[in-house]
């Protein structure tokens, strides 16, 4: 049962100017028709009366000892309410007649708990929240409430700061009603302090409404359209601070009851259901170009239906073109963290982020010059005593580095205490150099893993023949390179000869690359994979190299125009990347793929096929900027539900959903396709994609690629991760929350973008990418990969080419990369170097031996009774680990989470191996 707190709206004897009630007052007069009428229409519940609550408060035993508090503002509100208890919230049905949640206080949602929410927020809820949301939960709840909400909780506050509201021009100094503001926020209420913390936020859907006062200005109320959050622990504080609260509250339920009644549109009408007539068998070739079709209404509603959907025009466009999207297969993301010498102010933000970076960089370089010295063994615990007494010069002034860096971090708070701000960022910019410089770049410490570069189609042109691209592999099995995506299928042109496709790459005429490229890679031991582009066919850069028409579709859209994927404008060529794109719906240019696939298998003894966009164009639904409609798209849908996808609008959730959904699923089941195609005609055949970082909820509503499910269904061999980052902080951001909610299953393999990347920041990504739950690193590409790099990864992976390939030979890969673990611990031991009491120490070594054995016995006899014992084994290990190390955690928590961070990796090879087997 739900407990209920009904207030009625009166007076109760504050001190509040008779103007601020006669705002509200004329506020709640012109939003109450619209709420009235609006407002049960859009959420398909029943029309909703005066007495009604419009505000719902969550209660749960994270808020439980503060509630007084909230009670207590809560009754010195002029809201009606109702209180909910979390633990009897069994569906969104459970949440009443409220409008709007409140959430106080919660520091641990479930994944149960954060669904509802989101199905709740879809059906048109809206939400306010407060404090630390969500930050004991799973990384996978908190993205997802970060999403819903466009805000996340990030660091807490040393100590209470109040408020400043958010405008340039507005300063600590002046009266804060000078400040141009909202009107539903509480001007006279930036005060007192407030023990709180900065708020992060995450996309632009969502704004800063208030900052905190402190260098840095972090933000202390964020708002979206669909939420409001405050940075601050709502109900906690003496009597000073109930009005604060009290007002907040009151203001933000103002916002979002307006906003709330202005954005809700009706449901769409029905639509009158017509007889559909089967369709008839397509003649590509000889149909005309359709005809244009008029413009849609600014506010799409579902038209009547007919026999089959309008036809679209060619590339005019129907209505005037919005800003051009940018495309993000060609981007890199913006450095995490830039610091520059000078005597700039640094913030209470910066600070935190500077002390975290360097606290990193230290654990990266500690654990690469461990993985160095644990390779240097050659007979065990009596070696790693020896290398403890030979230690020599170079080793030292590593370790000095490494001494200095945490030097460095026990004075920084003394320096910004002293508004030395040069000094510390001199001294940080020098540690972190020292700290580059000291990585063991002249030794080997590379483990088992995938070591891949993308072989550019510039640079197999360049090579103009056999002997061309020779060196180029020379190279590659010099640096330890074990695979290679050889760019086989680019803009719509194979770069061999073809029976299959319009037409050979002209540039590449009258020689065959891929032949070539397969006898290099054979010769030299390493792998090769055709990278194919799947559904992107046509490139206006590419054009303008072969002389031909900025206007020109690339080969395979000239031939079948009916193929083309298209915006809601009718477009074909994407604004952003100037691309053209097939239509994942249709059947015949899905056929026509995988005969290009299959005649790349018949004829060539290619180690695997990578499929890069896999995906359809880039869009922004925000701006109603949307693709999917081409002609089969549209009939195909249309089939389905009845209506056409070009007359809906984001705003019809449901509808909208279904059409999201729909192209999702043409991406899969494609995907699905070409799995089953190529395990006939090669079992041996690697299938990876290359894929996008972003959260799944981006890429599902912008990109229609939601490659977590083909992780679950079990129908690709490798995920290849697009992460290309500027530097390692930004690396860190993109790849760690996707390693905390990716299913395990399926080798993880992120990128590295060398374009105009200092060499050292890629060996400092490489490393990061190593300490991770992932089994390899992809460079991107072999056109940048300078002398310099090559030289490193020459001294760091050489020998390293007959090591097992964790998609290729995953039981044995997973059996060397412990051993790889045993060694850096034999290591650590030796050294003095791992905390660990005597009693742990025995049960630990214990449970080592039986874990070796078993992987080791898997990786000779790949048995399913072999691998169910080692399965078995190494998950109560990496159970018991943790509570083994938890005196290392204290010295160097970093060493620990990477151990227990490849440990992972290894699961996730366990777990790939089954399907193999």
């Amino acid at each position: 049962m739900l407990w209920f707190v009904r207030r009625k709206k009166q007076d109760r004897g504050r001190n509040r100017s008779s103007q601020h009630r006669e705002d509200r007052s004329k506020r709640r007069n012109f939003r109450l028709p619209l709420a009235l009428y609006l407002l049960p229409l859009a959420l398909g519940w029943e029309m909703a009366t005066a007495a009604d609550e419009q505000l719902g408060v969550l209660r749960s035993v994270d808020n439980a000892d503060i509630w007084p508090g909230i009670e207590q503002r809560l009754e010195a509100s002029d809201l009606d309410y109702r209180v909910i208890d979390w633990q009897n919230v069994r569906s969104i049905a459970d949440f009443g007649t409220a409008r709007i949640l409140f959430i106080p206080d919660q520091e641990a949602l479930s994944r149960r708990q954060a669904d509802l929410l989101t199905a709740w927020v879809q059906r048109g809820g809206r939400l306010v929240v407060s404090g630390p949301l969500a930050v004991e939960s799973s990384r996978r709840v908190q993205r997802q409430l970060e999403e819903l909400l466009g805000a996340s909780w990030s660091i807490a506050l040393p100590q209470p700061t109040s408020m400043q509201l958010f405008d340039d021009a507005c300063t600590a100094e002046e009266e804060i009603a000078t400040c141009s503001r909202e009107p539903w926020m509480p001007t006279d209420r930036t005060r007192p302090q407030r023990p709180g913390g900065i708020l992060h936020v995450a996309d632009g859907r969502a704004r800063v409404a208030a900052n905190w006062r402190i260098s840095g200005r972090g933000a202390a109320v964020v708002v979206s359209p669909t939420a409001t959050f405050f940075g601050w622990r709502w109900g906690v504080g003496d009597e000073s601070t109930v009005e604060f609260d009290r007002a907040w509250l009151e203001g933000a339920i103002d916002r979002l009851t307006i906003d709330s009644s202005i954005a809700t549109t009706p449901k769409p009408s029905p639509v009158p259901q017509a007889s559909v007539p089967p369709r008839p068998t397509p003649t590509p070739r000889s149909i005309p170009r359709p005809t244009p079709i008029p413009t849609p209404n600014p506010t799409p509603t579902p038209r009547s239906s007919s026999a089959t959907p309008p036809r679209l025009s060619g590339e005019t466009a129907r209505t005037p073109a919005p800003p051009e999207l940018s495309d993000p297969a060609s981007q890199t993301a913006p450095p995490g963290l830039q610091v520059e010498p000078g005597n700039a102010p640094i913030d209470d933000v910066i600070a935190l982020s500077m002390q975290k970076e360097l606290t990193q960089l230290i654990g990266r370089v500690e654990s690469a010059l461990l993985a160095a010295r644990a390779v240097e063994q050659t007979d065990g615990v009596t070696f790693s005593y020896r290398l403890r007494e030979t230690a020599d010069a170079t080793l030292a002034s590593q370790s000095d580095a490494v001494d200095t860096a945490k030097s460095v971090l026990r004075q920084f708070p003394d320096w910004l205490e002293r508004q030395n701000y040069g000094e510390a960022r001199s001294r940080w910019l020098a540690a972190r150099q020292q700290l580059w410089n000291s990585y063991p770049n002249d030794r080997p410490r590379a483990q088992p893993e995938v070591r891949a570069i993308w072989l550019d189609r510039g640079s197999i042109v360049r090579a103009g023949s056999k002997d061309g691209l020779a060196p180029m592999f020379d190279r590659f099995a010099e640096a330890g390179i074990n695979t290679v995506f050889f760019e086989t299928v680019n803009a719509g042109y194979p770069i061999y000869p073809t029976q299959i496709a319009p037409a050979q790459n002209p540039l590449t005429e009258g020689w065959d690359p891929l032949a070539a490229a397969v006898e290099l890679a054979r010769e030299r031991g390493m792998e090769l994979h055709a990278w194919v582009w799947a559904f992107a066919v046509g490139n206006e850069r590419h054009n303008l190299l072969l002389g031909q028409s900025a206007e020109f579709l690339g080969p395979v859209l000239e031939a079948h125009p009916e193929w083309a994927n298209r915006d809601d404008r009718g477009q074909i060529r994407h604004s952003g990347s100037r691309k053209t794109f097939l239509d994942p719906a249709n059947l015949e240019a899905r056929w026509y793929l995988l005969r290009v696939i299959d005649e790349i298998l018949l004829n060539y003894d290619v180690d695997g096929i990578q499929l890069d966009y896999i995906r359809y164009p880039f869009q922004d639904p925000s701006a109603e900027r949307t693709y999917g409609y081409g002609e089969a798209g549209r009939q195909r849908f249309w089939e389905l539900v009845g209506v056409d996808p070009l007359n809906l609008s984001p705003r019809q959730v449901d509808l909208w959903q279904r059409w999201t959904d729909f192209r999702v699923e043409q991406v899969t089941s494609f995907v699905e396709e070409v799995d089953r195609f190529v395990e006939e005609r090669d079992p041996d055949a690697i299938l990876s994609v290359a894929v996008f970082p972003q959260s799944r909820h981006d890429r599902t509503h912008k990109l229609q690629q939601d490659w977590e499910a083909w992780i679950e269904k079990g129908i690709v061999d490798a995920i290849v991760l697009m992460t290309y980052a500027k530097d390692t902080n930004r690396l860190q951001r993109l790849v760690e929350p996707l390693l905390e909610n990716v299913p395990k299953g399926v080798p993880l393999i992120p990128a590295v973008k060398l374009h105009d990347l200092p060499d050292i920041v890629a060996i400092d990504q490489m490393q990061f990418i190593r300490d991770r739950a992932t089994n390899g690193y992809a460079l991107f590409a072999a056109e940048m990969l300078d002398d310099d790099l090559h030289g490193i990864l020459s001294n760091t992976q050489r020998n390293s080419l007959q090591q097992p390939i964790p998609y290729r030979h995953p039981l044995k890969a997973a059996s060397a990369r412990y051993r790889t673990l045993q060694a850096e611990w034999r290591v650590a031991l030796a050294e003095g170097r791992l905390w660990i009491d005597n009693e742990a120490l025995e049960v630990w070594q214990h449970r080592d031996a039986q874990l070796s054995k078993a992987l080791d016995r898997l990786a000779a006899e790949p048995t399913e009774a072999n691998l169910s014992i080692a399965l078995d084994r190494l998950q109560r290990y990496q159970a018991e680990f943790g509570d083994w190390l938890r005196l290392q955690r204290l010295d160097n928590s970093y060493q620990v989470t990477t151990w227990q961070q490849r440990l992972r990796s290894i699961e996730t090879l366990l777990i790939y191996g089954r399907q193999r087997l």
